[in-house]
């Protein structure tokens, strides 16, 4: 909820998730006294993949990688829960605690998180489990980089490129100036569409996600970056603290 004022104004952060993410970040920046508004920057929509039987892939695959919550969602949206039988003899890794909570939420067990919670993490993850004979699949959305892939293929292993949702533009996507003590921003194309639609936005303090999203925001031309440690909520909550109050007013 937004109120009025100046201070309220300074301590108000936007944020570019997907609607139910932003709501969960809100309810711990409300309890750490920030007001919040909800700009979702993508809209995940969960496809059936192209090739062969989604079932059969995940079946032969001997290690699941899964990139972020909304592949997790995705995947028991479009198998109906069947994913967790096909999961039984499979290694799952996972890109960071929140892909972590998203499969334990299900009773599942994760073999590893990656350590740091980026792509440098999930490859090292990847390559420290046995895999013979079997496939690597990398359960991602339609906008992942490939880097990824490339390089487990590379090291010699096979791989399988599962697109289990598409990341789209959500209707909404302009928003009027106003003060703002900090925009929230987890993907390069959030980054991408939110600073192509809003140019003011580049005026506003940015808090990044992770290395990706902050090699994306200064290569957009952002001049005031702060990266978060972590991809957590305590993390980009503790970031958001380290940034004065008033540099955006």
């Amino acid at each position: 909820m937004v109120g009025d004022g100046d201070n309220v104004s300074q301590r108000t952060v936007a944020l570019t998730r997907t609607e139910a993410t932003n709501t969960r970040l809100a309810r711990h920046l409300q309890l750490a006294g920030y007001e919040t508004v909800s700009w979702p920057a993508l809209h995940i929509v969960a496809v059936t993949p192209t090739g062969s039987p989604l079932a059969d892939r995940l079946t032969q695959a001997g290690t699941w990688l899964l990139v972020s919550p909304n592949a997790v969602q995705a995947l028991h949206q479009i198998s109906r829960g069947d994913w967790m039988k096909w999961s039984r003899r499979a290694a799952l890794i996972t890109q960071g605690p929140s892909t972590t909570a998203a499969i334990t939420k299900y009773g599942l067990t994760v073999t590893a998180q990656a350590n740091p919670p980026q792509a440098a993490g999930l490859i090292s993850a990847a390559l420290d489990q046995p895999n013979p004979g079997g496939t690597t699949a990398i359960i991602c959305g339609d906008q992942s980089s490939g880097h990824v892939a490339q390089t487990l293929a590379d090291a010699g292993r096979m791989v399988d490129v599962v697109t289990i949702y598409e990341n789209r533009t959500p209707d909404q996507i302009t928003y009027p100036i106003r003060p703002l003590h900090a925009v929230v921003y987890a993907s390069p194309s959030a980054v991408n569409r939110m600073l192509n639609a809003n140019p003011w936005l580049m005026s506003i303090d940015a808090v990044a996600i992770g290395p990706t999203t902050s090699q994306a925001l200064a290569q957009a031309g952002h001049k005031q970056v702060f990266e978060s440690r972590t991809p957590s909520d305590a993390g980009l909550i503790e970031t958001i603290k380290r940034i004065p109050c008033d540099t955006n007013t």
